[in-house]
C-alpha cells in the first residue's frame, strides 16, 4: 500500500514539472495542444504539499493520446485508462513512490480545470 507523504515546498518541483513538460511535448508533438502544473506543488505559496507533479495535458482528440500508449509506457509511466472518470486518459510514474500524475483531456473538457488553475494561482 502507498503511504501518502507531506513535504516542504521546493522549487524542484517546477523543475520537474519543466522537464516532464518538455518530454510530454515530445512525445505527443503536434497532438498536444497546451500543458499545465497543477496541484499543490504548483503553488509556492501552499508551504507543504504531496511531492508528486500533477499535470493536465489538453489534446485534439481523447483517442489520440491511446496512439501513444507504448511511448508513454516505454517513458516510464504507467497507463490507468480513464480511472473511473469517462473521457480522460490518466498515467502515473514511480510506481509506489509516485512522483507524477498525468491527466490528458480533449480541449473541451479543459474549460473547467483553467477555472481551477486560475483559483490556485
Amino acid at each position: 500500500m502507498r503511504r501518502a507523504e507531506i513535504a516542504a515546498w521546493t522549487p524542484e518541483w517546477g523543475s520537474l514539472y519543466a522537464a516532464a513538460q518538455e518530454e510530454l511535448k515530445q512525445l505527443l508533438g503536434k497532438d498536444c495542444i497546451e500543458i499545465h502544473h497543477i496541484g499543490s506543488t504548483s503553488v509556492p505559496a501552499i508551504g507543504y504539499a504531496k511531492p508528486i507533479i500533477d499535470i493536465v495535458v489538453a489534446v485534439r482528440s481523447i483517442q489520440a493520446v491511446d496512439a501513444f500508449n507504448e511511448r508513454m509506457i516505454e517513458a516510464g509511466f504507467q497507463q490507468r485508462g480513464e480511472n473511473g472518470i469517462a473521457g480522460r486518459r490518466y498515467f502515473t510514474k514511480g510506481g509506489e513512490r509516485r512522483t507524477h500524475h498525468i491527466i490528458y483531456l480533449r480541449l473541451a473538457t479543459l474549460t473547467s480545470a483553467r477555472i481551477w488553475i486560475s483559483k490556485l494561482t
